[in-house]
């Protein structure tokens, strides 16, 4: 599903996941910290734009 952003782009909500957990995956390489960091940017991204499926 593709959701327009603060940018008003179009993006796919997985797609966008997928390039912040690279991002994150490069800022924090222990994997507890990625993963919650991960998990707090799908809970804001979810009550800005609606679940991800």
């Amino acid at each position: 599903m593709k959701t327009k952003n603060e940018f008003g782009i179009f993006a796919d909500k997985t797609e966008v996941l997928q390039k912040v957990e690279v991002g994150l995956l490069v800022a924090f390489p222990n994997d507890e910290d990625c993963k919650k960091h991960l998990e707090w940017y799908k809970v804001k991204w979810e009550e800005e734009y609606g679940k991800i499926n």
